[in-house]
């Protein structure tokens, strides 16, 4: 959730996706007119809950998808290449995640981040230009 103009809004709403549209856009606008590389979106997995109780909502999982979903159609929109990190860590779908490396349901701990990190080199290491690896 974010708080804007002083109320929450929920990731799955449509003010939300305003809100935080504007900002990303921005953000990739900034990027673009400093560099000729290519960008990239890399996609978080599904959020899970874990042991953490209140401070994970009931709905994580189901918020975590609206922004992954949201990212996808900016990226698409941007002309952007979209790598999705649930392709390694949730091979079977949102039920078959790695919950165990990521204590939190989001992070990866030390166990998997070198894994995660080879992966995800792997797939962005052959959009960079030849002569800029």
């Amino acid at each position: 959730d974010a708080k804007v103009d002083g109320r929450w809004i929920s990731p799955c709403s449509p003010e939300f996706r305003r809100w935080y549209g504007t900002g990303q856009r921005t953000r990739i606008q900034f990027i673009r007119e400093r560099t000729n590389a290519g960008l990239s979106v890399v996609l978080h997995a599904p959020a899970q809950r874990t042991g953490l109780g209140r401070l994970q909502p009931d709905d994580l999982t189901e918020r975590s998808e609206c922004v992954r979903e949201w990212w996808r159609e900016v990226a698409e929109a941007e002309g952007l290449d979209v790598i999705d990190l649930a392709d390694f860590t949730c091979p079977g779908g949102s039920d078959d995640c790695d919950l165990d490396s990521r204590a939190d349901g989001i992070h990866y701990g030390n166990e998997i981040a070198p894994s995660v990190a080879t992966w995800l080199i792997g797939r962005i290491q052959p959009r960079i230009p030849e002569g800029r690896r």
